[in-house]
C-alpha cells in the first residue's frame, strides 16, 4: 500500500524517571563544576592577603613630629581593612550561593525520590490492566511533567553557582587590592619613620627658619623620592610634570643659598601639590593593578571552564558550523590582547559575550546528543520489532552520514515483499512511514503488519501511535489504537532469541 504513514513513538514511565535522574545528576555536575572553578587560586590569595600584618602605631619617639603627616598612611591601612571586609563578605556571599544551590539541590533529590514512589504505585495499579488506561496514563502524564517540573527548575537554579564564580572574581579582586594598598601603607609607614628621624634630628638645629626650611626640604624630598619611586607619567595624569621639577629645584637653590624664608614662602604651595600628585599617582596605580587583575582573573577562569568542554562533541552535536563555534572561544582569546593593550574592560566584555555564548553552544549539544541518543535507541527497537516480525534484518542510515542530526531512516523487506516497511525518523521522535506493495483491497495486510509492529513494540515500552492510515483509513477504525502518551526513555535493544 503506497503513501507516507504517520507515527508517534513514546516511552514508559520507569525509563522516563530514569533519562529525569540521569539529566538532573548531568545538570548538576555541570553546575558544581562552575561553582569549583577558580576556587583554589581564591583561597590561596585569602590565605596570604589575610595573613598580611601591618604596623598599626608609629614610633612613641617620632609622634608628635608627625602628626599632620601621616593621613596618607592611615588612609591606606583603612582602606586595606576595608578591602579585607568587603572580600570576606563577598567570599561568604559566594559560599551562601553554593549552600543555597546544594539546598535546592537536596530538595529536588527528595521531589524526585517522591516521583519515584508515585511512579512504583502507578505501575503496581496498572498490573493486570490494559497498557494503555487513560487513568494511569493521565497520571503517568502527570507525573512526568512533575518530573520535568524538578528538572527545569534545577536547571534555573544552577544560576547561583555562577552567580557565586562572578562574586568569588570580584573576592579575588579585591584581594588583590588590599594587596596592593598594604604594599602602600607599609612604604607610606617607612617613609614616616624617616621622615620623622629626620625632623627629629633637624630639630636641634637652633635657628628657627634654618630648621623649618630644612625639614620642609626633607617633607618635599619624601614626596619627589615616593612619586618617582612610580611611574608617574603613566598613572600621574600631568600631575607631576617639569614644572613641579623646576620649582623643587628653584626651592633647594634657596636653601643652599641660605635663602630659609623666601624658600619657606615658596614651599607651602609646592608641598601641597606634591601631596596631590602622589595621591594621584598612587590611586591611579591601585586602579589599574586592581582592573589588570580582575580580568586575568576573569580571563584565567574562562579558559579553565571551556577546557572542560568536549570540543568533538560540541562539532557533533551543535547543529553549528566550525567557523561558528572557533568565533565563541576566539571571543574568549581576544581578551588576551585586550589585557595587553591594557584594555581591561573591554577584555571582561569580551569574556563574558565569549563565555556566553559558548554555554548557549554546549547547552544546545547536550540537549541535541540526548536527542540523537534517544532517537538511535528508539530505531533499535523497531528494527527488533520488525525483525520479530519476521522481516528481513532492518537496515538503518542517515540523510547526511557525516550529520547526526540529520533524518533516520528504516527500511526492511516483508516476508513474500508484501508490507515492506520504509520509514523516516526525525530527531524530534517523530515518524513518517510508508507500507509498500499492498494491493487494493487488501488494506487489511497494511493494518495487520502495522498493529504487529505496534504490538512488539508495546513489548519493549514503546507506544507506536498512528496519526495517518492513509487510504487504510476505514481499516483502521476496528484496530485498537492506544492513546498517545508523551514520555521519554532510554530503549536497550534486545534481539529474540
Amino acid at each position: 500500500m503506497s503513501g507516507v504513514k504517520k507515527a508517534t513513538v513514546t516511552r514508559s514511565l520507569s525509563k522516563t524517571l530514569g533519562n529525569v535522574q540521569k539529566e538532573l545528576n548531568e545538570c548538576a555536575k555541570r553546575a558544581e563544576e562552575v561553582g569549583k572553578t577558580g576556587k583554589k587560586a581564591l583561597d590561596a590569595k585569602r590565605r596570604k592577603t589575610e595573613g598580611i600584618k601591618l604596623p598599626r602605631e608609629l614610633p612613641a619617639d617620632l609622634q608628635q613630629y608627625l602628626k599632620d603627616d601621616t593621613k596618607q598612611w592611615k588612609n591606606f591601612l583603612k582602606r586595606f581593612d576595608d578591602s579585607i571586609r568587603d572580600a570576606g563578605k563577598l567570599y561568604g556571599d559566594s559560599e551562601d550561593k553554593l549552600q543555597a544551590y546544594a539546598s535546592k539541590k537536596e530538595k529536588s533529590d527528595k521531589k524526585i525520590a517522591g516521583i519515584v514512589v508515585e511512579a512504583d504505585s502507578i505501575r503496581q495499579s496498572m498490573k493486570g490492566k490494559d497498557w494503555y488506561c487513560d487513568e494511569e496514563n493521565k497520571r503517568a502524564n502527570k507525573l512526568k511533567s512533575n518530573a520535568e517540573r524538578v528538572v527545569s527548575a534545577l536547571r534555573s537554579d544552577s544560576r547561583l553557582c555562577t552567580e557565586a564564580l562572578n562574586l568569588s572574581q570580584k573576592c579575588f579582586a579585591k584581594y588583590s587590592e588590599a594587596e596592593n594598598l598594604a604594599d602602600l601603607a607599609q612604604m607610606e609607614y617607612d617613609r614616616l619613620v624617616n621622615l620623622g628621624n629626620n625632623r627629629k634630628e633637624k630639630e636641634r638645629i637652633k635657628e628657627e627658619n634654618e630648621r623649618n626650611a630644612k625639614l620642609m626640604a626633607d617633607d618635599l624630598h619624601s614626596l619627589r623620592n615616593r612619586i618617582e619611586a612610580k611611574d608617574y607619567r603613566k598613572f600621574g595624569g600631568g600631575t607631576y610634570s617639569s614644572e613641579e621639577q623646576k620649582l623643587l629645584d628653584s626651592f633647594d637653590a634657596l636653601v643652599a643659598d641660605g635663602e630659609y624664608e623666601q624658600a619657606l614662602k615658596e614651599a607651602g604651595d609646592l608641598k601641597a601639590m606634591l601631596a596631590n600628585a602622589a595621591e594621584a599617582i598612587e590611586n591611579g596605580q591601585i586602579t589599574w593593578e586592581t582592573a589588570k587583575a580582575a580580568a586575568e582573573k576573569t580571563l584565567a577562569d574562562a579558559k579553565e571552564e571551556a577546557a572542560g568542554f568536549n570540543r568533538d562533541e560540541i562539532a557533533t552535536y551543535s547543529g553549528m558550523n566550525a567557523g561558528e563555534i572557533q568565533a565563541a572561544f576566539d571571543e574568549v582569546n581576544s581578551a588576551e590582547a585586550a589585557i595587553l593593550a591594557e584594555d581591561f574592560a573591554g577584555a571582561e566584555t569580551a569574556v563574558a559575550n565569549g563565555m556566553e555564548k559558548i554555554r548557549g553552544i554546549v547547552e544546545t549539544t547536550v540537549k541535541n546528543r540526548e536527542a540523537a541518543e534517544n532517537r538511535l535507541e528508539i530505531a533499535r527497537c523497531i528494527m527488533q520489532a520488525l525483525y520479530d516480525a519476521n522481516y528481513d534484518e532492518p537496515q538503518a542510515y542517515l540523510d547526511d552520514e557525516n550529520d547526526e542530526l540529520s533524518e533516520l531512516h528504516i527500511v526492511a523487506s516483508a516476508p513474500g515483499n508484501v508490507a515492506d516497511m520504509e520509514m523516516q525518523v526525525s530527531l524530534e521522535g517523530k515518524v513518517s512511514f510508508e507500507v509498500k506493495n499492498i494491493p487494493d483491497g487488501q488494506e487489511q495486510l497494511c493494518t495487520g503488519a502495522v498493529k504487529s509492529l505496534q504490538e512488539k513494540l508495546g513489548d519493549d515500552g514503546i507506544i507506536f501511535d498512528v496519526t495517518d492510515w492513509g487510504r487504510a483509513e476505514h481499516q483502521s477504525k476496528s484496530v485498537a489504537i492506544p492513546t498517545t502518551v508523551q514520555q521519554e526513555t532510554t530503549i536497550q535493544m534486545q534481539r529474540s532469541k
